[in-house]
């Protein structure tokens, strides 16, 4: 018995993985051995866990083997630094009471709290402690005086957040300690400065699946507390209604290419939390959906500042309840970088009702969603690309004196704003080369606070229901530059400043294009009033009619649907996803329905040829251990996108088959002979480009009569570690949604008289010009054709 136990050791620790593990957690049976840790030889698996982190010394590394693990305790490790790193689909199954607030629990130490013993100069790199016997390099250092950071008195401001900033302790000569990097402020022991200094561990989770209780439980997923240069990779978390991923006082973190789930707790409910003084927080190339903030910086402290938060390169999918904005920086955070993320704010109904008659989001807690809520004090937000959602951008709090850079933005489908001031006085705010192509307003400062310094320039605004820039003064001074902005399709003024008696600084409005705005207060489209000694000139006022005929096919709207079916959510509607997704992964299905308007093509109108393109944007940067091999089947009834899950195809109407019916090519009801089917290598990466179905047999069955249409479904064949997914038709680019192009001819009297290609897209259906047709063919049945 000795030997085979000792063989399974040997076999289950042949991985890489396992190789380099000093520690093994697993679900077998067997004897207990050093480092080896069965569950079933504990009273529960929360007991083996802890068990393997008691035994485990700093700088173990700990493998977790395939297999579900049920957590009924919190499981808690302080002072040590180790990596935790699950082999296969290792999932941890959150069973604790909602009292126990954490699930998985990483941290340091206190070491000392301290004062300075003199004063300590902005940009010099050392701080001199009244003692500082028990610092150690590496330590951090937490520094804050008795200043309120944002002292205003408005909502959304922390009056009692103090003015301090962390810092890593580079070395220590006696009681002076060298940082980092120079100092961000002065601090002055008028002002009552205190330290606290902590000794961090490092820690890597790497692979880790964590299923918690209910997306509005107050539960922390994993909570990591005075971690430095550590990391947290490839993992999956789902239902922690506070927040998913919690770091409390960090430094130098990572998180990357993990995905997280509904989190929802009112008033909380955060995808990634970096709070309470944590710095240089990197957070890239994760899908977080369904959050209240998909990303939030936030205090539970309110000692030190956040700063210097990095997020670059995410997929953020809002949530629809109050106060979800899908970046949210509270006013207790000194920066924020935000780039090249894909950001979907959610509406509701809620939010249609209020779209009637507020036009903004104040005073009232309504359900305004925006893509970034930015209480910073310095801000940038550049090159992402926003879809729907109620606005882009809008000042929380109270902050002074910011520096924010709003850039090269791309805003589709909004209904409200693309940016909102707040209150408070801000330095400098640039808002340049953005794009915004619906809503009500384009920039406007709707409360107390103001900007010194605004630079709005090269931006592109479209289809606005109010006025492209509405600014009032509130302060003396301010100078303004609204330059080589393009205004179209625009209600009411393209541009409204009113000096609101005060006296105005530098006022520039120069070489914008307004194109089809309202002239009624001004023919220009520009009003200006109480404004002293104003630069205007060089803007162009243009009807529509002037604008550059574009050479593209005229394009109209076709009623569509799309859905999600998620098996692990069989109940929940996936209507308005930005993505579709096929495959399987971690033992859950997906699946999607698709659907088209065919209602312009007949007998009359013969397909020769049907051509469905998706655009494949996931796993980004990563591979697969299996093939994905996409099947189009015919959907065996109607279905209605409202009610349409994996369980239901309408409302109070379920699915004879979970997951839908439908027919094969043969006519087979749940067949496995595709109409089309199309391979994506495990191997190969997504690319963001189109890649083509033949689906003629199955258009040319609809368009002939032969079926209802009833639309495609669209599955993986093997439905395992074949997981991808593709823009949708709510991912608001055109460039990136499903597209069906056809190609085909007219027939009149059973002749061919005009061929033609035609593409119809999950959002337009534009149509091109004739490319043949016979002379003898009437104008007037030729119009009717068009």
């Amino acid at each position: 018995m000795i030997i085979l136990t000792l063989t399974l050791f040997c076999l289950e620790l042949s991985s890489p993985a396992a190789l380099a593990a000093n520690i093994v957690i697993d679900k077998q049976s067997g004897p207990a051995e050093p480092g080896l840790f069965h569950t079933p030889n504990y009273a529960n698996d929360a007991a083996c866990v802890q068990a393997a982190l008691d035994y485990s010394k700093s700088e173990d590394t700990i493998t977790i083997c395939e297999g579900d693990y049920y957590i009924t305790k919190g499981i808690v490790q302080k002072d040590k630094s180790l990596n935790i790193i699950g082999e296969g689909n290792v999932t941890l199954h959150i069973q604790t009471s909602d009292k126990e607030i954490n699930d998985i629990y990483f941290g340091g130490s206190l070491i000392t709290s301290k004062t300075l013993s003199s004063n300590a100069n902005k940009d010099s790199s050392q701080v001199v402690l009244t003692d500082a016997s028990q610092v150690r390099q590496n330590d951090l250092i937490k520094i804050w005086k008795n200043v309120q950071w944002c002292p205003l008195d408005y909502p959304d401001n922390y009056p009692d957040q103090m003015t301090g900033e962390m810092y890593a302790v580079k070395s220590v000569n006696g009681n002076v300690v060298t940082l980092n990097q120079p100092l961000l402020r002065d601090y002055s022991l008028s002002e009552t400065v205190q330290v606290e200094v902590y000794r961090p561990i490092q820690v890597h989770i790497k692979n880790i699946r964590l299923e918690d209780t209910g997306a509005t439980m107050s539960h922390h997923g994993l909570v990591m507390q005075y971690c430095k240069d550590s990391s947290v990779t490839n993992s999956w978390f789902n239902n922690s209604g506070f927040g998913a991923i919690c770091l409390y006082s960090c430094f130098n973190m990572n998180v990357n290419n993990n995905e997280i789930y509904n989190s929802l707790l009112p008033g909380s409910g955060y995808g990634v939390n970096a709070a309470s003084g944590s710095a240089f927080i990197n957070i890239d190339h994760n899908h977080i959906e369904n959050c209240r903030h998909a990303i939030t910086g936030n205090s539970a402290e309110l000692k030190s500042l956040n700063r210097d938060v990095f997020i670059t390169d995410n997929i953020l999918i809002g949530a629809n309840i109050i106060g979800a904005n899908v970046v949210d920086a509270h006013a207790d955070t000194i920066n924020f970088v935000v780039t090249g993320n894909k950001i979907y704010p959610q509406i509701s109904a809620d939010t249609l009702y209020y779209n009637e008659f507020v036009d903004y989001r104040w005073p009232l807690e309504i359900p305004y969603h925006f893509a970034f809520s930015d209480g910073t004090q310095q801000s940038i937000f550049s090159n992402n690309e926003i879809f729907g959602g109620y606005g882009g951008i809008f000042k929380r709090g109270a902050v002074t004196d910011g520096v924010h850079i709003y850039e090269n933005n791309t805003f589709n489908g909004m209904l409200g704003t693309m940016y909102e001031g707040g209150n408070g006085i801000d330095n400098t705010l640039i808002i340049r080369n953005n794009t915004q192509n619906s809503g009500k307003y384009g920039i406007i400062f709707p409360f107390q606070g103001s900007v010194r310094n605004i630079l709005i320039s090269e931006n592109t605004f479209s289809n606005l229901s109010h006025q492209g820039v509405y600014q009032k003064f509130l302060i003396d001074g301010l100078n303004l530059e609204i330059s080589n902005n393009a205004f179209s399709n625009i209600k009411l003024d393209g541009v409204y400043i009113d000096g609101n008696s005060f006296t105005n600084g530098d006022v520039k409005i120069q070489n914008n294009i307004l194109t089809d705005v309202n002239i009624s207060n001004s023919s220009s489209g520009i009003t200006i009033i109480n404004i002293q000694n104003a630069a205007i000139n060089g803007n162009k006022i243009l009807e529509a009619s002037e604008q550059p005929v574009s050479e593209e096919p005229v394009s109209s709207e076709i009623e569509i649907s799309d859905n999600r079916l998620r098996e692990s959510s069989p109940y929940t509607v996936y209507q308005s996803s930005p993505f579709i997704d096929i495959g399987g992964r971690d033992n859950v299905r997906y699946r999607d329905v698709m659907w088209f308007d065919l209602s312009n093509y007949n007998s009359d109108s013969q397909v020769d040829n049907a051509i469905l393109s998706l655009c494949w944007y996931y796993p980004a940067g990563n591979t697969r251990s299996e093939d994905t091999v996409i099947e189009i089947y015919r959907p065996a009834y109607a279905w209605n996108s409202n009610y349409l899950s994996w369980s239901k195809r309408d409302k109070g109407i379920a699915w004879k088959n979970l997951g839908g019916d439908w027919y094969d090519k043969n006519g087979a009801l749940q067949g496995s002979t595709p109409y089309a089917t199309l391979t994506f290598k495990g191997s190969d990466f997504p690319d963001n480009r189109y890649y083509e179905l033949d689906v003629t047999d199955l258009v040319k069955e609809y368009t002939s009569g032969k079926y209802e249409n009833t639309g495609f479904l669209i599955k993986a064949r093997t439905e395992s570690n074949d997981y991808i997914a593709f823009y949708s038709s709510d991912c608001g680019n055109e460039s990136q949604v499903p597209k069906l192009q056809l190609n085909t001819v007219f027939v009149q009297n059973g002749r061919i008289v005009s061929s033609g290609l035609k593409e119809e897209n999950l959002l337009q259906a534009f149509f091109s010009s004739m490319t043949a047709y016979y002379k003898d063919v009437k104008e007037d049945l030729f119009a009717d054709f068009c």
